[in-house]
């Protein structure tokens, strides 16, 4: 019977003898040495000639790309702050009859972005008038629901604050 390699035309390698396989066994062959990282290579010089030695260009290049990353990223961190602007909270001043007689008593109303805080508008205050804010209290009014012809709709949503301002500060509007 003949073996399954002979039908297929496929030839048999030759065994290696066990006494070449021992005198060989402490030499590294050049396929080995190409299959070894470049990071072993780095660490063989060092040891050999107790100095340091270049990584490839490839290393090199992985090694900025990485500090050119971080560095962006504390760029951007850095720079995320934003100058803070006073007319994003405050809209508009609001002279009704009300406001304008609580203005005797140092509180004067403004009409204020919808998602803005009392904190912000305290810090918008102050910046803008150059005043010092006691305290501030905010109204949200909700959207009413008025005809529109047949349709019905919905008025906008907005947001009162009325600020109390510190004794000897004023705001001439």
């Amino acid at each position: 019977m003949s073996s399954i390699f002979e039908k297929f035309g496929i030839k048999k390698q030759k065994q290696k003898d066990s006494s070449k396989s021992s005198k060989t066994k402490g030499k590294v062959s050049d396929s080995d040495k190409k299959k070894t990282s470049s990071k072993n290579k780095v660490a063989q010089d060092k040891e050999k000639t107790g100095k340091k030695t270049k990584a490839p260009k490839s290393q090199e290049r992985l090694k900025k790309s990485k500090k050119s990353s971080k560095a962006k990223k504390s760029k951007f961190k850095k720079s995320k702050k934003k100058a803070f602007q006073a007319y994003r909270f405050i809209l508009e001043v609001m002279d009704t009859e009300k406001s304008l007689n609580q203005k005797q008593n140092g509180k004067y109303t403004f009409r204020v972005n919808k998602k803005a805080n009392k904190n912000q508008i305290k810090e918008a205050i102050q910046d803008y008038y150059s005043v010092e804010v006691d305290n501030v209290n905010i109204i949200n009014y909700k959207p009413k629901k008025k005809r529109f012809g047949l349709t019905w709709g919905k008025r906008i949503s907005w947001k009162k604050a009325i600020i109390t301002l510190k004794k000897g500060y004023s705001i001439n509007s």
